[in-house]
Formats: C-alpha cells, sequence, structure tokens
C-alpha cells in the first residue's frame, strides 16, 4: 500500500471518529485495562511524498488516572509534519550514498519542503538509532512473517541491506518498514492501513 493510499484510508475510516473496534483499550499513562472515553479532537497538516493533507488526531480520556492520550497514526510523528514515507525516502538515498547536502536540495520538491542539511541529519541520526534499538525485534518479524526470505550478506546493521531484505519479503504494504518501526516504539497507535490500534508484531 503506497503511503499516500494509507493517509486517505486513515482519512476514510476516520472521517467521523475512531471506530469502535480500534479504539485504546489499555491507558499509557497507568496502565490499566480499561475502554478509555472519547475526548474531542484536533487536526495536523501531515505532508507525505506527493501532497499535504490535514488529518484529524482523536485525543481519549483514562476513567482511573484521569490523564488524556492522543491516538496517533503509524504515518506520523509526535510533533513532525513530515510522514514517515518522506523520511523512509531521505534514508533510502542516503543509504544508496547520496550526500546529505544533496538530499537537502532535493527536498524542496516535496510537499512542506525544502528541509534543511541539519534536518535531514537529525532524520538519518534519529531513525538509525530506532532501527538500532529495534533491530532484534524487527528480525524476529520478519523471519516470522516470511521464514523462507533470505538474509542478505551484507553486516546487519546496514541500512542497505535492511531495505534488500526488507523488499523480499513480500510485506503486503511496501514502504511499510518505518511504521513498523514507529509501531515497535510506541503506544497508543493506529497502524498504517488504520485496522488496529494494537502491536500485532512479535
Amino acid at each position: 500500500m503506497h503511503w499516500n493510499i494509507a493517509v486517505k484510508v486513515y482519512l476514510l475510516l476516520c472521517a467521523h471518529g475512531v471506530p469502535e473496534e480500534m479504539r485504546p483499550r489499555r491507558c499509557p499513562h497507568c496502565g490499566a485495562t480499561v475502554t478509555l472515553h472519547r475526548h474531542g479532537k484536533f487536526t495536523r497538516w501531515v505532508f507525505t511524498v506527493t501532497e499535504a493533507l490535514q488529518v484529524p488526531i482523536y485525543r481519549f480520556l483514562c476513567p482511573c488516572c484521569r490523564h488524556t492520550m492522543s491516538l496517533l497514526p503509524s504515518f506520523i510523528e509526535a510533533h513532525h509534519q513530515a510522514a514517515t514515507d518522506i523520511k523512509e525516502t531521505v534514508v533510502r538515498e542516503h543509504a544508496d550514498d547520496q550526500s546529505q547536502a544533496h538530499i537537502a536540495s532535493q527536498t524542496q520538491r516535496l510537499p512542506g519542503g525544502a528541509w534543511s542539511e541539519k534536518t535531514i541529519r537529525s532524520w538519518i541520526r534519529r531513525w538509525t538509532e530506532r532501527r538500532s534499538a529495534m533491530e532484534a525485534r524487527l528480525w524476529r518479524w520478519g523471519l516470522h512473517h516470511s521464514p523462507s526470505a533470505a538474509l542478505p550478506r551484507e553486516r546487519l546493521s546496514d541500512w542497505r541491506a535492511l531495505f534488500v531484505w526488507w523488499s523480499s519479503l513480500g510485506v503486503p504494504e511496501p514502504g511499510a518498514l518505518f511504521p513498523l518501526l514507529v509501531a515497535f516504539t510506541r503506544t497508543g497507535i493506529l497502524t498504517a492501513e488504520g485496522l488496529s490500534s494494537h502491536k500485532t508484531c512479535p
């Protein structure tokens, strides 16, 4: 599923609120297993590789501790307007030996661009740290999803090796690698295809 389509699927499914089956059932603050109450919404601009869109972000209230939470879809990060497809594009280009200065200059053609070289450097560093922290879990997920997929010859910590391996898995949604890493690292999330608010990966 192309990221732009994934965003629009989210917009379609959540146009009138988060569907009941996707409502969070656990408070990320106190850990209580409870159905959180609807608590309004706000909108955010999101920039994908093809367009700028406004998406609704729904808020929920825990009846136990009275804390609120925002249920973010996995194609965006907190306090970021650039969707994960833009960041994955940046990291892929850097893995293909393009300089950060060149990548930054190319972002002027993207919605929301241009992004500075400093921003590009920050994205690459942050996603590399995230990958390092979740790499073992990611490989387990991949082997569980497609046990017959051949492991790459390159060392496992290299982005290029990971991208080659990922493309061999036959994942139904090409481009879902970065949202999966997001899902691994935070609670209270809607998956890229907008079907579940729970992490289902081993």
